[in-house]
């Protein structure tokens, strides 16, 4: 009768630690896996996958963050974004999305009583997909992309601006924000193990020999007080 009892608690604790973090992970899942390769990584293909498997409200999603990271071998190591959006009932939260070095992706999700307004996400990967992710130099230790949000006021004068539109990088001089709204900024960084490693460079020379780059979206630079190009 005792060992009866025992093996029925035993259950019972097994079901309540298995079940326990799904639940407070709300929906956390890793039966989607997508390639790391950079040349056949898509992160619209991404999105829609997990738009479909998180079943939220379309329409209502706002990027807050992106980053990626892949290796010299061209690779992607790492993965996370998260984004605002409504569920199936109506409830904003706040969703972050992971995938590891296997491809594999997961994602958790946190009720969220305010709303934000950043770029949707769909905006943002369309315009990265274009460019290609195979077409970004690596740097001898890989590279790392990061998409930051942010409002107020900010002046950009580098010789490694660009507007990223339709695939391609168009060179800018100066970029002055003084704004509430908030813009997004795409930075892409070659790393190098020696410091002393020249930067990557391109048979078009697009990228040039520099290792660290701010892209921007048209629809971010319509934000700015003043956008100065280079040609």
């Amino acid at each position: 009768m005792l060992k009866s009892i025992k093996s029925k608690l035993l259950t019972i604790i097994v079901c309540i630690l298995v079940i326990l973090p799904v639940t407070l992970l709300q929906g956390c899942t890793r039966e989607i896996t997508v390639p790391v390769e950079l040349s056949g990584f898509s992160l619209v293909n991404v999105w829609k996958l997990m738009e479909k498997a998180i079943g939220d409200q379309p329409g209502n999603e706002q990027l807050l963050s992106l980053t990626i990271f892949a290796g010299a071998d061209g690779k992607i190591s790492a993965m996370d974004y998260w984004f605002y959006g409504l569920d199936s009932k109506g409830t904003p939260k706040i969703y972050t999305v992971n995938m590891n070095s296997r491809g594999q992706l997961s994602w958790y999700a946190n009720v969220n009583k305010e709303a934000l307004f950043r770029t949707p996400p769909l905006l943002v990967f369309t315009e990265i997909d274009k460019i290609g992710f195979s077409s970004i130099p690596l740097g001898t230790d890989g590279m790392e992309i990061d998409i930051k949000f942010q409002s107020g006021n900010a002046t950009y004068a580098d010789p490694k601006l660009y507007e990223l539109k339709d695939g391609a990088l168009r060179p800018l001089k100066q970029v002055v924000f003084r704004t509430d709204n908030s813009w997004g900024t795409i930075i892409v960084d070659s790393k190098f193990k020696n410091k002393n490693d020249s930067g990557p460079t391109t048979s078009s020379g697009s990228y040039g020999s520099n290792v660290y780059q701010s892209w921007f979206l048209s629809a971010d630079l319509a934000k700015a007080e003043n956008v100065e190009y280079l040609q």
